[in-house]
């Protein structure tokens, strides 16, 4: 089973009610199953950050607020993942990324994704202005992923300098198969 640190969940939650409130995540709440619910209201609004949260529950809470924030358009998450990449490199850490290289980023998002997931491998591959970065594990109903995974390499790759950046999936998660292959040029 496929699994999501605890901390990316409850990051996500705080956003939420930032953005929505108490009332908009009542809302959200409703539009989930009631084992699904159970499970947010029980374990993730209670749980340590650090807990794992399988992925499947994380990605039905991520379709319900796209339907109470979005009208249900998927590519939103994209803007979010930006958002949340930006406030997570503040201060020094925005130095710190305004001063590598592109290709040290690409290999630093896949270290990192390596630890907010349980269950999924990550490959990737470095050529001059490119990387090839699969992605091994994902199942067809986790395909919102793409768009958090895209915003991510996507700003990070903004944020040192590249210019323009292309990210795109070539092979989808929504379509199966052992892997999902996510295809990025800058220069």
């Amino acid at each position: 089973m496929v699994s999501i640190k605890g901390s990316a969940v409850i990051d996500s939650l705080s956003s939420v009610r930032a953005r929505l409130g108490e009332a908009g995540i009542e809302q959200i709440l409703g539009l989930l199953d009631p084992e699904t619910r159970g499970f947010f209201r029980e374990e993730v609004m209670t749980a340590q950050s650090t807990a794992w949260v399988p992925l499947d529950r994380f990605v039905e809470f991520l379709k319900a607020d796209l339907i109470v924030s979005d009208g249900g358009r998927e590519e939103a998450l994209i803007g979010r993942a930006e958002a949340t990449i930006e406030r997570q490199l503040r201060g020094i850490y925005r130095v710190f990324v305004r001063l590598s290289r592109p290709d040290s980023i690409v290999e630093r998002i896949a270290a990192v994704n390596t630890t907010y997931f349980q269950g999924v491998g990550i490959e990737r591959h470095l050529e001059e202005g490119k990387a090839t970065v699969r992605h091994l594990g994902f199942q067809m109903n986790h395909h919102l992923m793409e768009y958090v995974i895209l915003g991510f390499y996507q700003k990070a790759l903004q944020l040192c300098g590249a210019k323009a950046v292309e990210a795109q999936f070539t092979k989808h998660i929504r379509d199966g198969g052992p892997y999902a292959e996510l295809q990025l040029a800058w220069r």
